[in-house]
């Protein structure tokens, strides 16, 4: 019942779905049941995530539901995205149509070729990963060999979107139905681009957990999950707290473990009865 209302509830929507309690299920479901109800067609979907792992899960997912209209969604990473873009609208982007991700090595030879020598590079890109200006030095002489380091995929496509707001209305024609797995991990970057993509959020859902945040170390930050609402003032919010996963008594353990340290006020979760597990894929 609970993945049902988060199924059907109006956007923007924020999903707060504890640990085992069906998050992709539950997206997958609702994109699939806005296309079968004919509000969106598949190609006005873009469903986000982090991993090109839970991205292909998402795609396999939607085929099982949808059949051959799956292939005509967008299902991609964050990353993803930011190449599609940046080779779409190269020439916004100063970048070639076939620009390509810059590997390690590559920003090797190229900072070796500003800094002098190898040893020099590795200096140079230390103390440039803090510095501004000189990393967009970096970025310059990457793109002329027609390159992209791996940060700069949505870095570059939020800026180009951002000067270019003819070109970011477009692509809100394009996807009106955006949909973001684990939210709680998304950075300051991925969330200037996803407003960018959304304005005023009228077709965007989101779900995650904010107790499940671990990734602060390489950037995201899980303040960006707990500003839905004001970021979206129009917002509803839906609560999955039915775990199928784990036991009543790992669930209780674990419910009473977070409780001192939890972002979700008056968080609660169970275990799902045996006669619940039999619904769940």
């Amino acid at each position: 019942a609970e993945q049902r209302a988060a199924a059907e509830a109006a956007a923007p929507l924020m999903i707060i779905a504890g640990p085992g309690t069906g998050k992709t299920r539950t997206l997958t479901h609702r994109i699939a049941a806005a296309i079968a109800s004919q509000q969106v067609r598949p190609e006005q979907c873009l469903a986000l995530t982090f991993t090109r792992r839970a991205a292909e899960e998402m795609r396999e997912r939607l085929a099982a539901l949808l059949g051959r209209r799956a292939a005509r969604l967008t299902v991609t990473t964050f990353h993803g995205l930011g190449l599609m873009l940046l080779r779409e609208q190269h020439e916004l982007a100063g970048l070639p149509a076939d620009c390509t991700v810059a590997d390690e090595q590559a920003v090797l030879e190229v900072a070796t070729e500003l800094a002098g020598s190898p040893r020099a590079a590795r200096s140079w890109l230390a103390a440039t990963a803090g510095d501004a200006e000189q990393w967009d030095k970096l970025r310059q002489a990457l793109a002329a060999r027609g390159l992209v380091d791996f940060d700069g995929l949505v870095e570059l496509s939020a800026g180009l979107l951002r000067r270019a707001p003819a070109a970011a209305a477009g692509l809100r024609r394009r996807w009106p139905q955006v949909s973001v797995d684990e939210y709680q991990d998304i950075d300051a970057a991925q969330y200037e681009l996803l407003r960018l993509l959304t304005a005023d959020g009228a077709g965007l859902t989101v779900i995650g957990d904010p107790d499940q945040a671990i990734y602060g170390f390489r950037g995201a930050d899980v303040g960006f999950f707990l500003r839905f609402a004001a970021d979206y003032p129009a917002a509803s919010t839906v609560a999955l707290s039915t775990s199928y996963r784990s036991s009543p008594a790992i669930v209780a353990g674990a419910l009473q473990a977070i409780a001192p340290g939890t972002l979700v006020p008056g968080r609660t979760l169970r275990a799902a009865r045996p006669g619940e597990l039999g619904t769940i894929s």
